[in-house]
């Protein structure tokens, strides 16, 4: 699987740099569900979430992404399942108001989306559309999911369909490929015109436990009988201010060089370490905030600000 995995050379792993974003999560504010995933969401990480028809998997990652959005991320819904329309009235029902969302099922169209989300949903993984089929179908979207979503340090949500047996649909690719997988079920007191209770079984969690927890699921929603304001001193900044705070950093950077023109190994002492770095200036030159340019008696590729 290629999913974005570069270090093919041993190192040893004391001198490994890790950047300071893998430290810290997308918090939602909602305490039973940044507690159960591991102190909140982290950044560039891939979450697959199945369930039984009925147990509220669009209304929990709506009601989630609403909370992030509440506190400045940028998130988004794409559907492959039901009309924008259609999902708006369920938003209404259940106080969404602020979540981005579109109708797209085309793998390309979707990749081309996740770099500007904070937390990006995808419903489902079933309607996804490539040019292959069968297991090679699988294997792109997977690989290209999660290679974006670690390239662009945005979270990832998957909706994820299950068979008659409970199994989740289709191969194991999938499960085994991501970081997170939960599942949605009926407790035994689940009743179809009451308030209803709800289980989430978080089966495996590279960043944070396995565990189980009983939700109330009403009409207007799910119930988090704890909502209380995380701290926001541990939890990850929304993308865009990252990135604004890294280019100001460059700036700085740059005008304290007598010709403004710096290099890689200049702006990756100053932010996270190189892979970031190489990030940061391929988006700026992208936007085209800067431009390469050949500085005399080096031979390495500098840049500066237009």
């Amino acid at each position: 699987m290629k999913l974005n995995i570069n270090k093919t050379k041993f190192e040893k792993i004391s001198n490994v740099t890790v950047p300071d974003i893998f430290y810290k999560r997308l918090r939602s504010g909602i305490d039973v569900i940044d507690n159960a995933f591991g102190d909140g969401f982290l950044p560039s990480s891939t979450v697959v979430m199945s369930g039984e028809p009925g147990t509220g998997k669009t209304t929990f990652l709506l009601q989630v992404l609403e909370q992030l959005a509440v506190r400045k991320y940028n998130v988004g819904y794409v559907s492959g399942e039901e009309c924008i329309e259609l999902l708006k009235v369920n938003c209404d029902r259940i106080g969404v108001k602020n979540v981005l969302a579109c109708n797209e099922t085309r793998l390309s169209a979707i990749l081309e989306q996740i770099p500007q989300f904070d937390a990006l949903v995808i419903d489902s993984f079933q309607s996804l559309s490539t040019s292959k089929r069968g297991l090679a179908h699988e294997k792109e979207c997977v690989e290209k999911i999660c290679a974006a979503a670690k390239k662009h340090q945005t979270t990832v949500f998957i909706i994820s369909h299950i068979t008659k047996t409970g199994k989740m649909k289709g191969s194991t690719l999938l499960p085994h490929s991501v970081d997170v997988v939960c599942h949605l079920t009926r407790h035994d007191d689940f009743d179809e015109f009451e308030d209803k209770s709800v289980v989430l079984n978080i089966t495996k969690n590279r960043f944070g436990p396995t565990l189980v927890r009983e939700l109330n699921f009403t009409a207007t929603g799910y119930d988090w009988t704890t909502v209380k304001q995380t701290k926001v001193e541990s939890a990850a900044a929304p993308k865009s201010q990252r990135i604004q705070e890294e280019t100001n950093t460059i700036k700085d950077l740059a005008n304290k060089i007598k010709d403004g023109a710096f290099s890689i190994d200049e702006v990756s002492k100053k932010i996270s370490n190189k892979p970031r770095a190489y990030y940061v200036l391929g988006q700026l030159t992208k936007n085209n905030i800067i431009e390469k340019v050949t500085k005399k008696g080096t031979h390495k590729t500098h840049y500066k600000f237009k």
